[in-house]
């Protein structure tokens, strides 16, 4: 339900306004002064833990590749005709 005020507010209750804004636009610049630059810095701080902890699985996946005989590429079978009219007949 909505509630539309008819009367001008008194003295105190504009004081007590005016404070209450102030203090709701402090308290959004402190959480965005502190807050989020701590949750990016948590995050940057995982993410370089995860790379650091996966260093050697990375550096034996990359040899087993380089040590493979796999050639890895394209194929496309390509057949000539007598070969094609073989099979039909």
């Amino acid at each position: 339900m909505i509630h539309l005020q008819t009367q001008s507010m008194n003295p105190v209750q504009k004081v007590l306004t005016s404070l209450l804004g102030i203090a709701l636009v402090v308290l959004g610049i402190m959480f965005s002064v502190i807050v989020i630059p701590v949750i990016v810095v948590t995050g940057a701080l995982a993410l370089g833990y995860v790379y650091w902890r996966t260093r050697a699985l990375r550096k034996a996946m990359a040899q087993a590749r380089a040590e493979s005989n796999v050639i890895e590429g394209e194929a496309v079978v390509v057949r000539e005709q007598h070969e094609i009219n073989r099979f039909l007949n």
